[in-house]
């Protein structure tokens, strides 16, 4: 099987599509809405026009999905690749909406700061590179959202993730064009980080061949986490484990959700 890197020049067909439209198409949409949005209507309420932030909005799906249900959602990212496909996806299903380009350190600047309710969804908070910009990132939620708005974050539990080392995530398969695509993801835990390897398996001309791809994330705990919604003035409703509303147990979720909001009196400082 023939390999190459991420950065390689021989990687799948150069008219399969870019990282970012790997992503929106790896992902099954229908299937993941339908689990997920429930849980955001459920905690915003039924929709009066509240104006939402998907910060890490990706290629813009909730986006789009709220604003069709009755909010007024917005989407911020820091990869421009991700925002044309927001765009993209957002013009083709009749939404117009806002998309700003900006980390979640850069909410508080570039950003509204009256927003009735913020998600943070896909585990992006813990692609932040370590946890001062995780705390970084809570700080400027909180700053964006008004006294008493709703946030919703979703990550990994991290601590079942570790004792299941190693641990693979997929395959996931896609067909294009007449070829497969096979996805998968391999997490390994290295001292204060996780290292993640991403391997894209297609057959091409040379017969089958692969492709990988390396990332890192930061493995937040669920005390940590806690204690820093906290430091940023965003006070937790409730932890979930799962979308369907089931109580988070950090010996067998796969996930932690957290529905907090942000406290009123002064706002806390974005950094």
């Amino acid at each position: 099987m023939a390999e190459r890197t991420e950065s390689g020049s021989g990687g799948p067909p150069r008219e399969f599509f870019t990282r970012a439209e790997l992503y929106d198409r790896v992902i099954n949409w229908s299937a993941r809405l339908a689990r997920e949005m429930p849980f955001l209507y459920r905690h915003f309420g039924p929709p009066r026009g509240q104006r939402i932030l998907d910060a890490g909005c990706g290629p813009g799906r909730h986006v789009i999905a709220l604003n069709k249900a009755g909010y007024r959602a917005e989407g911020a990212d820091l990869a421009e690749a991700m925002l044309d496909v927001a765009r993209r996806n957002a013009a083709a299903a009749g939404v117009q909406t806002q998309w700003y380009s900006a980390a979640f350190s850069e909410l508080a600047v570039k950003c509204p700061d009256n927003y009735d309710g913020l998600i943070c969804l896909g585990n992006s908070l813990a692609a932040s590179p370590d946890s001062a910009a995780v705390r970084a990132a809570l700080a400027n939620f909180a700053r964006v959202l008004k006294p008493g708005g709703s946030l919703i974050l979703q990550i990994l539990n991290f601590p079942r993730l570790q004792r299941e080392q190693p641990c693979v995530r997929g395959p996931r398969a896609i067909v294009h064009n007449g070829t497969e695509y096979l996805f998968l993801r391999v997490y390994h835990f290295e001292r204060c980080r996780v290292a993640v390897t991403s391997i894209t398996i297609w057959k091409g001309r040379e017969g089958w061949q692969r492709e990988l791809g390396s990332g890192t994330l930061c493995p937040i705990e669920p005390d940590d986490l806690a204690s820093w919604l906290s430091a940023a003035g965003l006070l937790i409703d409730g932890l979930f484990g799962a979308y369907d509303g089931s109580a988070f147990d950090p010996n067998a979720s796969e996930d932690l959700i957290v529905v907090a909001h942000r406290r009123n009196g002064e706002r806390q400082p974005a950094n």
